[in-house]
């Protein structure tokens, strides 16, 4: 499969070394992250670890996709592989890569301009929580949406627990930070940018009801505790609601996203603006 691990020696060695390079570069784990990173930027990938129990036909892909890229593969023990993931479920593999690139807002823009249907964004307001944006990435990838929009004050890192969480979906999805969500979503409208607020709050409109998907269009979602803030729901152009029956009288801000999403993505294959599949 490739090197046998080495001894770990003292602190001026080789692998005290690489561990102080690592704290600058990337750490993936999980099989469908590493998958998506190889398939989507491999040459990102500087060394990836495997340990025994994969699964042969993931296996097989992996080492195929690395050798493709003349990245180096290396057959080493658990324990290993629980440290250089600092105990995160790696499900036996692991890769060094370089870190990921985000966007800027214009790139963003410029990139959702050459899709062949009208660009679908969304915009986080107040989500701080690593597993609900990894989640909300990986329903957003499985919709279409051409990218995310967060603000760069308390929002998540892109790490290992939120690369984990989205299922690899981190690779495909664009995401800008900007250092203001209002001025980004003034911008958005300027460029064309339908703004939809999903919000419970008195005067929006059920999902269901007028809502028109033939134009650019970006889904503000806000915490599920405060929801999206006075200043940002003004800014938004329409403002709905997901009709529930329960007594919790709230869904989880991926949920949330993932209806919305699907409603748009619907709507737009039954008007013949994309294609299903």
């Amino acid at each position: 499969m490739g090197h046998r691990e080495e001894g770990r020696a003292g602190s001026g060695s080789k692998w005290s070394r690489r561990r102080a390079k690592r704290r600058k570069e990337d750490i993936l784990y999980g099989r469908r992250v590493l998958r998506e990173a190889l398939r989507k930027d491999p040459c990102r990938i500087k060394e990836i670890f495997l340990a025994g129990g994969i699964p042969r036909e993931l296996l097989e892909e992996i080492r195929f996709l690395a050798a493709r890229r003349r990245v180096s593969c290396h057959e080493v023990s658990r324990k290993r592989l629980d440290r250089l993931a600092e105990g995160g479920a790696h499900q036996g593999v692991v890769a060094v890569a370089e870190p990921r690139e985000e966007k800027n807002l214009a790139e963003l823009l410029l990139i959702s301009g050459g899709t062949s249907s009208p660009p679908l964004f969304l915009v986080l307001e107040g989500i701080t929580d690593p597993g609900n944006l990894g989640a909300i990435i990986r329903t957003a990838e499985c919709f279409g949406c051409d990218g995310i929009v967060l603000s760069k004050k308390g929002a998540p890192p892109l790490d290992r627990s939120t690369a984990k969480r989205s299922a690899g979906a981190v690779e495909w999805v664009p995401l800008a930070r900007v250092g203001n969500l209002r001025t980004a979503m003034r911008r958005m409208k300027d460029s064309g940018v339908t703004l939809i607020a999903a919000d419970l709050s008195p005067g929006s409109r059920d999902l269901g009801e007028g809502l028109a998907v033939e134009e650019p269009i970006a889904v503000v979602l806000g915490a599920e505790e405060r929801g999206i803030s006075e200043g940002t729901r003004a800014l938004c152009d329409h403002r709905f609601s997901i009709p529930m029956e329960g007594r919790v009288g709230s869904l989880n801000v991926s949920v949330a996203a993932g209806i919305m999403l699907w409603e748009i993505f619907r709507r737009r294959i039954a008007a013949g603006i994309r294609a299903g599949g």
